[in-house]
């Protein structure tokens, strides 16, 4: 079994919140929605998102670098394709869109909660992914540690970054889509070979897997070389 690290494709067109990106800032989705476990749908008011920033006038200087060059053929937001899992900015979530949402809704509807989207540029449905499994083997993962302050002794130490992952397995054999609590803040979701597999039978676009466990070979090598030298 081969445990991916799930994102979006960037060479895919990415949404934005049109009345955040507007300097509505009562827009902005609070940020203890995306942690932890805990059903949202009581508290969440569906975000109106959309591709085109051609209503904000002027565009704010905040999407600039998210738009790259709009002036540069083949570099513009514009020139990109749309796919079908696009990463939303300022929300850490999700995105499926009508396609993926019917091709996905079964196979992951028992581990995440969906979240209604407003849009015109199609239909899209945030999902917040509320399966936790504890399957990651501290002691063996190479993992970076927050600074452990004389206040925080009592508190459980706090991941900054996870170099090389290390699953039990066994933990792991009915699984499709997870996260893990030691990471249990902002989109670190992972996704097996059932999810990998579904995706690419149906043929949907815009999806990112990043094999983590086992690491493929060339990083693997990176890491012990870098560990050999110290950093």
């Amino acid at each position: 079994m081969v445990i991916y690290r799930l994102s979006s494709d960037h060479r895919f067109r990415s949404l934005h919140l049109h009345r955040v990106l507007a300097g509505d800032e009562s827009a902005r989705i609070p940020q203890q929605l995306f942690a932890g476990d805990e059903l949202v749908a009581d508290r969440w008011v569906p975000p109106e998102v959309g591709y085109s920033l051609d209503q904000l006038d002027p565009l704010p200087e905040c999407c600039e670098a998210a738009v790259y060059s709009a002036d540069a053929p083949g570099h513009g937001e514009k020139e990109m394709p749309v796919g079908d899992f696009p990463h939303c900015w300022g929300i850490n979530f999700g995105v499926l869109s009508r396609n993926s949402m019917e091709a996905l809704r079964l196979l992951i509807g028992p581990y995440v909660e969906f979240l209604p989207m407003r849009s015109g540029d199609g239909d899209f449905t945030a999902f917040k992914v509320i399966r936790f499994v504890d399957a990651l083997d501290v002691q063996h993962s190479l993992i970076d540690w927050e600074p452990r302050r004389m206040r925080d002794e009592g508190c459980s130490r706090i991941i900054r970054q996870v170099r090389k992952y290390v699953f039990q397995q066994d933990k792991l054999a009915n699984e499709v889509i997870f996260r893990i609590p030691q990471l249990s803040t902002g989109f670190k979701v992972f996704v097996t070979d059932v999810f990998v597999r579904a995706v690419t039978a149906h043929q949907l676009l815009g999806f990112q897997f990043q094999p983590v466990c086992p690491m493929p070979d060339d990083r693997e090598r990176f890491l012990k070389k870098r560990s050999r030298n110290g950093k």
